[in-house]
């Protein structure tokens, strides 16, 4: 894994990793580009309920609601910073 990919994974009972790889249940993914990820995590994939916050700021810009195979999957809640929100699929 090339360097500038690697991020962390602290799971649900403080465990610290490089990678996801295998693993099931909470935690908290924090990338190198300041997005993080807090949800549930299938076979070391984000699936299930989960909230992704993109970059730092004041303000960043959220989606909160399911994931399935690492993508925003069914209804959610997207929140953009100072510009509202949208519900839906």
């Amino acid at each position: 894994m090339a360097e500038e990919n690697k991020y962390t994974l602290t799971t649900e009972k403080g465990e610290s990793l490089t990678y996801s790889a295998g693993y099931t249940g909470k935690g908290t993914a924090v990338y190198p580009n300041a997005d993080v990820y807090d949800g549930d995590f299938v076979e070391g994939v984000r699936q299930g309920k989960g909230k992704y916050t993109y970059g730092a700021g004041e303000a960043p810009d959220r989606y909160e609601g399911q994931f399935f195979a690492n993508e925003k999957h069914g209804i959610g809640k997207m929140f953009y910073s100072n510009k509202g929100e949208y519900f839906g699929i």
